[in-house]
């Protein structure tokens, strides 16, 4: 099967830059398509010496020819196929997915590259509108017939067809599978058709193409996906839309005037691992009277300026569990490779410590948490609880907490103790 060639790579990883495109190295004319991601996306990539070093920004970018898939790494003993795997199972946890895959992250996902597992999950989602019929709207047409059809048009009649009594000026509405909706689906099964790369895709994407022959054949981009107007008829085309609007981003560059920019679905690791962690315990403390998980919470600031009453230095830690005005627990969720000391215990950033603290002097809070991914390394870890300077409330408690990124329930492998006991489920 043809499709485009997928060069694999790791955030936070060198590629080489030559000439000509390899199978370990971008093209400068690739090269020149990130930079435009980069204009949309500062940090995407930093160039280097005959290199471009990756940032934390996961997913897909057509780089013209051939697709980029760049993917998550926590730890070195990890194949791509687990890091597949983990991007999966983040983004169906933050509920990014339009749907789930197969009721979670399965194996068979992970032997596929992500523009693969895609496109799938977009062909089962049309494969479903089409189980059910595609949606038939009225269309108005006017046209000289044989014979009477819906209404006359009595002012064509009396004058363009005056002496054409064979002929008759009509009105009618006919129901017909040719609208907006399964236009821009067709658009994006047509988008799709290039990157398909197995011949299991492409005898679905075959047999599926059929059903839009009459449908007129339209460019179309994202924004088409989202423009479109909603109401109970069209309800059931919402899953299949999600999934068109990421293909189409990916697959189609946008249609404005203006526009050039490299087609490519990505996603920040450290807002997708923040998201799925606060979604995951926001599903587990429902129940916990009064007990709400705010994302990003802001309002409380650290310093007042000295002679006035104003306050500065705003706040916004990833997870705040609140109890009425009172914060219960905070929490900072980093997308870090985590080590161990000479001691076992885990060894969390410096900077990532100040940071907490600063939370919990302005909340005044003592029980922190410090979030990290797991890997295999810590292992032999222990479990590691700082106690920080004391606050009017008390003192502080630090608990380091590790989330394997992996597991389909988000298992926590290590400081389980202090979200359990906040938000009232077992460890």
């Amino acid at each position: 099967m043809a499709g485009l060639p997928v060069l694999s790579a790791f955030e936070h990883e060198r590629i080489r830059v030559s000439d000509q495109p390899t199978v370990g190295a971008l093209s400068s004319a690739e090269v020149a398509r990130l930079e435009r991601i980069a204009e949309r996306r500062p940090g995407f990539f930093t160039r280097q010496h005959h290199s471009v070093k990756l940032a934390q920004h996961v997913g897909l970018v057509d780089v013209g020819g051939r697709v980029l898939e760049v993917l998550p790494k926590t730890g070195k003993e990890q194949s791509a196929d687990d890091c597949r795997g983990t991007l999966l199972n983040l983004l169906h946890h933050a509920a990014v997915l339009p749907t789930a895959l197969d009721q979670g992250v399965g194996q068979s996902h992970e032997r596929r590259h992500l523009l693969d597992v895609f496109i799938s999950a977009f062909l089962d989602a049309v494969a479903t509108i089409a189980r059910a019929g595609l949606l038939r709207d009225y269309v108005s047409h006017e046209d000289d017939l044989p014979m009477v059809r819906g209404r006359i048009s009595l002012g064509r009649q009396a004058t363009a067809l005056g002496m054409r009594p064979d002929r008759i000026a009509c009105r009618f509405d006919e129901l017909t599978v040719d609208n907006q909706w399964n236009r821009v689906l067709k658009g994006a099964m047509e988008a799709v058709r290039p990157h398909i790369r197995s011949q299991e895709l492409m005898r679905r994407w075959t047999e599926l193409a059929g059903i839009f022959d009459e449908v007129a054949r339209v460019e179309v981009c994202s924004a088409d996906c989202d423009s479109l107007p909603a109401s109970r008829r069209t309800a059931r085309y919402g899953v299949a839309m999600q999934w068109a609007s990421w293909i189409l981003s990916l697959c189609s560059p946008s249609l404005h005037a203006g526009e050039r920019e490299a087609p490519s679905l990505l996603f920040d690791m450290n807002a997708l691992f923040e998201t799925a962690v606060a979604k995951h315990w926001a599903r587990r403390s429902r129940g916990s009277a009064g007990l709400r998980v705010h994302l990003q919470h802001s309002g409380h600031k650290l310093a007042v300026l000295r002679g006035s009453a104003v306050r500065s230095v705003g706040l916004r830690p990833d997870l705040v569990v609140m109890q009425a005005n009172d914060a219960r627990l905070i929490g900072d969720v980093k997308w870090k490779r985590l080590e161990v000391d000479r001691s076992g215990f885990l060894e969390p950033k410096r900077e990532d410590v100040f940071q907490i603290f600063a939370y919990a002097a302005a909340y005044q809070c003592c029980s922190l948490a410090l979030i990290y991914p797991w890997h295999r390394g810590l292992e032999e870890s222990r479990e590691t609880v700082m106690e920080l300077p004391s606050l009017p409330t008390g003192r502080p408690l630090l608990h380091i907490i590790c989330v394997d990124p992996v597991s389909r329930r988000l298992d926590t492998l290590r400081g389980t103790g202090v979200v359990g006991e906040v938000l009232g489920f077992a460890a």
